[in-house]
């Protein structure tokens, strides 16, 4: 009994392998039908595109009638002015000159120019009086470095670029032997006295014009008053003060 179950169950497991493969065959039959049926069938063109109207051309438009130019006004009639008669046109009377002013009868002839500015020539000794009675000749020593590398000034020293100034005040100007003075300095009239050497001082190129002196001067009135008062003192016998 239980090989005859077993024979049955192996009968029906065949069964059901041989319709499955059956339907298999079947449904892979169908596809491929259906795969050549569409294949077969001609695809439908696509419909070609209506173009689209050209757009209508506007006509032209008439050509625009220039406008006419305008006419010019007419020029106005010239009118001569009407002339008076020859007879009645009277000459306007030249203008009277104005009489000249009289002449002062008492008016000089010619104006007298005006005298030409004095070249300063020495200050007053009013001036420099009281500025050698209160001078430090000590102070004076000291200022006289400015001077020497140009002068000297014991008595009998030898010449340089200037003359030896011993005994210098008092004495002619352009007077010492064996230097060369300037032009200028030649023709200087009247000595070295306390007004001019101040002067001199002051301003060497103002004072002399033309002179060789390369020296700007002294601004300060109490430094060449000091400076002078030690000149005095190299003398024998020093000049009076003033």
């Amino acid at each position: 009994m239980n090989a005859l179950l077993k024979y049955g169950a192996a009968i029906l497991g065949a069964v059901v392998v041989v319709v499955a493969i059956a339907a298999i065959s079947s449904a892979v039959f169908s596809g491929s039908e259906v795969h050549e049926i569409v294949a077969e069938r001609p695809a439908t063109a696509a419909p070609k595109a209506t173009p689209a109207p050209a757009p209508a051309t506007a006509p032209a438009p008439a050509a625009v009638a220039a406008a006419p130019a305008p006419a010019p006004a007419p020029a106005p009639a010239l009118v001569a002015p009407a002339l008076a008669p020859a007879d009645t046109m009277a000459a306007a009377p030249a203008p009277t000159p104005a009489p000249a002013p009289p002449l002062a009868a008492d008016a000089p002839a010619a104006v007298a120019a005006a005298p030409a500015p004095a070249v300063p020539v020495a200050a007053a000794a009013g001036d420099i009086g009281p500025r050698l009675a209160a001078a430090n000749a000590a102070a004076g020593l000291t200022l006289r470095v400015r001077c020497q590398t140009c002068h000297t000034f014991d008595n009998g020293g030898a010449n340089r670029v200037g003359p030896n100034l011993w005994n210098v005040v008092g004495r002619d100007k352009g007077n010492v032997a064996g230097f060369m003075y300037s032009e200028a300095m030649k023709v200087a009239p009247g000595n070295w006295t306390y007004a001019e050497l101040d002067a001199f001082l002051t301003a060497p190129a103002k004072h002399t014009p033309g002179t060789r002196m390369a020296f700007a001067g002294i601004a300060s009135a109490t430094d060449r008053a000091n400076l002078i008062g030690h000149l005095r003192s190299l003398s024998t016998s020093p000049l009076p003060l003033p």
